[in-house]
């Protein structure tokens, strides 16, 4: 019954995970300035995007609209775009190193200045007043650009780059020149920059000086240029709703456990199918939401404690197991929001077992100690609020991996409910 309830919610969770697509309340600009309100699809968008997708209402059908059609768009919850055609450096972030027979080469610039690209593309608006910050990441280059009252928008400079130790050798970087030839610095005119164009007289070169090329960083800054002049500014990324990052369950259950084994001796094999037990367990689950997944992936670490014994009668021979551990299932799981308090989920785990003083006694053999083997779980459930339910499903574990030539296995079913906690 408790697989069956498994199948079902798997099937389930996987076709909605399928067609799952999140429209929220938002607007964009068309190319005349008018503003339509309706639906947009909620991306996630830790690249920026050339396209976006819009539809009037649940039942109306999407359209796609790309930056030659619309100057702006953006989410009601705090989350805008908008169309710019600006001077992005496209020098590598990455310090890569790549091998091919004349050597390593890297893959950061060897000159200092920016490597331009003009483009049209969307900027995200995270801080909007007198001074302004945008963000935009593509191709894994992550940018922010600003502007201060009517002044154009400009990247603000930062970026590696190699110089060589030795001018004098030969141009060809990587072939006549070994990578251990060259230096590793740094570009941070941003800082410059901000102090040049960015600054209030109540702000000094030491708070600039201490700005890292990070958005919180940035976005803290522009947040204090704003309010030192007394300009009106709206925050985007204190608007928005904040992604949770990590979440701790308490999570009781009952296990469905068997067990069978087949014990060799001098004579014969002894044939041992212990029955059915429905026991307690109870674990403390730790989830770590990913960024940039919209909360829908997450990272899970469960150490649980379980138990197990259980007799088998063979005739006048009786066979005995013990078994308690704590087990430490290592997962990954898929969450599908049915909307903001509720989700359901599919997870699956690598799960390691620790055996605590455990025994498998059968009459006429050696009496052994457990020894027990890792296996996988895979698992569905619902969560509401604070409360949720899930069914989870092992695969078999060897409780005597020292023991090769003794066949057994452990078989198991969890139906879990979970407490949030924080």
């Amino acid at each position: 019954m408790i697989k069956s309830v498994l199948v079902i919610l798997f099937l389930a969770t996987s076709t909605l995970s399928i067609g799952q697509v999140i429209f929220e309340k938002g607007y964009y600009i068309d190319n005349s300035g008018k503003r339509i309100d309706g639906l947009i699809r909620n991306d996630d968008w830790r690249s920026n995007p050339s396209r976006f997708y819009y539809k009037e209402n649940e039942s109306s059908a999407s359209i796609e609209l790309g930056v030659g059609e619309s100057g702006e768009f953006g989410l009601d919850k705090g989350i805008r775009f908008i169309r710019e055609t600006v001077d992005i450096d496209y020098s590598s972030d990455v310090d890569e190193i790549n091998r091919n027979p004349e050597g390593a080469v890297s893959q950061l610039s060897r000159q200092r200045d920016p490597e331009w690209k003009r483009q049209t593309v969307y900027l995200q608006v995270v801080v909007d007043g007198y001074a302004d910050l945008f963000y935009w990441y593509g191709e894994g280059r992550s940018r922010f650009f600003y502007r201060v009252a009517n002044s154009p928008i400009a990247q603000l400079i930062s970026k590696s780059y190699l110089k060589d130790n030795d001018e004098s050798r030969a141009v060809v970087v990587g072939v006549n020149k070994p990578f251990s030839s060259f230096q590793q610095l740094r570009n941070d005119d941003y800082k410059d920059q901000l102090f040049k164009n960015a600054i209030c007289g109540k702000i000094g070169l030491e708070r600039v000086k201490a700005i890292d090329y990070k958005r919180e960083d940035l976005r803290l800054y522009f947040v204090e240029i704003n309010k030192c002049f007394g300009a009106q500014y709206t925050d985007n990324d204190a608007a928005a709703p904040r992604s949770r990052k990590i979440q701790l369950n308490i999570r009781p259950g009952l296990n469905f456990s068997s067990y069978e084994i087949e014990t060799p001796t001098s004579f014969s094999t002894i044939r041992s199918s212990f029955p059915l037990a429905t026991t307690f367990r109870l674990g403390a689950e730790l989830e770590y939401f990913v960024r940039f997944s919209a909360n829908h992936w997450s990272l899970l670490a469960e150490p649980t404690y379980r138990t197990y014994s259980q007799e088998f009668t063979r005739g006048t021979a009786k066979d005995k197991v013990n078994y308690t551990s704590i087990e430490l299932p290592l997962g990954v799981r898929y969450s599908i929001y049915l909307n903001p308090d509720s989700r359901i989920f599919l997870n699956a785990s690598f799960v390691l077992d620790f055996a605590l003083s455990s025994e498998i006694a059968i009459q006429g053999a050696q009496t052994r100690t457990v020894s027990s083997s890792s296996n996988f779980a895979f698992g569905a459930g619902i969560a509401r609020k604070k409360l949720s339910a899930e069914v989870r499903l092992f695969t078999g574990r060897n409780l005597l991996k020292d023991f090769i030539a003794i066949p057994n296995t452990f078989s198991n079913t969890s139906l879990i409910f979970g407490y949030t906690l924080f």
